[in-house]
């Protein structure tokens, strides 16, 4: 029983130490551009950019976002043989107030008069990981690895999140209140979508947010501001997008007191790069 359990523990460590982050290379354009193209194929099959152009504009985007904000702010998440994920932040001095949209707050990816780095906020412009290692945590050590650069450096983050699940919700709803999603107005869809961010589902005896991506944000930390029409292009999202802060968890005091910050945030960045650490930190979380 205990050479059993031992040979678990072992086979888990293996796993663990496979996942691997760091901050992104110039030899990661290739691979960057190949996962963000597969991960928001739901945004870019409804553009108008053939997939030559798609290719050269996200190169392109990459490309600029590599010498912009550098290893620092571009973190990835690799295996052995190939890169599984990614999040990209940027120091601004743009606040979650003025947000309109992902392309104009982000000038459309490229973030011209966005960065800045001076800037006391920090907006999540993009985050993605292949699904394939999703049951690993691999978002998660993302997450947290990028949440403890926020920590650290005291920023206030805020980032727009999807909500992949609105579009087939409301056509429930419309079906169930005896209308058609095609017949709504712009000012209907903007309360079904406010009541799709309000609503909850009970799960483990806490209620958290129906839709699956703001529970996993809500799970780290974060609140939501409020609900955009025409925030992002998707079309499972119809379009909308939420306002999301990071509510630094830290007491105020400690916030203020640059090593104390410091301690914190380089003991989470710790922590997130271990899928075994952070799966248990997760379990054990409120």
């Amino acid at each position: 029983m205990r050479d059993r359990h031992f040979q678990r523990l072992i086979a888990a460590v293996r796993l663990d130490l496979s996942l691997h982050i760091r901050g992104a290379r110039s030899g990661d354009i290739p691979e960057l551009v190949e996962l963000d193209i597969k991960e928001f194929a739901s945004v870019y099959r409804y553009g108008d950019r053939s997939p030559q152009e798609l290719r050269a504009h996200v190169s392109a985007m990459m490309a600029v976002r590599q010498k912009l904000l550098g290893r620092r702010w571009i973190r990835v998440l690799r295996t052995a043989d190939q890169l599984v994920g990614c999040v990209v932040a940027c120091p601004t001095s743009k606040p979650p107030e003025s947000f309109m949209s992902w392309e104009d707050t982000t000038d459309d990816g490229f973030l011209g008069t966005t960065y800045d780095t001076n800037g006391r906020y920090l907006y999540v412009v993009s985050f993605a990981a292949n699904a394939k290692v999703s049951a690993r945590h691999a978002g998660d050590m993302l997450m947290l690895n990028m949440i403890g650069r926020i920590i650290g450096g005291g920023y206030s983050a805020y980032f727009e999140s999807r909500v992949p699940g609105l579009r087939r919700w409301v056509i429930n709803q419309c079906r169930h209140d005896g209308t058609e999603l095609e017949n709504l107005s712009a000012e209907q869809l903007d309360r079904y979508a406010e009541r799709y961010l309000a609503a909850e589902i009970v799960v483990n005896e806490a209620r958290v947010p129906l839709d699956p991506l703001l529970r996993t944000y809500k799970s780290v930390g974060c609140s939501f501001l409020r609900i955009v029409a025409g925030a992002y292009q998707d079309n499972l999202s119809l379009d909308y997008g939420v306002v999301c802060q990071y509510d630094n968890p830290l007491p105020s005091w400690a916030q203020r007191i640059p090593p104390v910050r410091s301690a914190a945030g380089l003991a989470i960045r710790f922590l997130s790069h271990s899928n075994l650490l952070v799966r248990r930190f997760l379990q054990e979380s409120p």
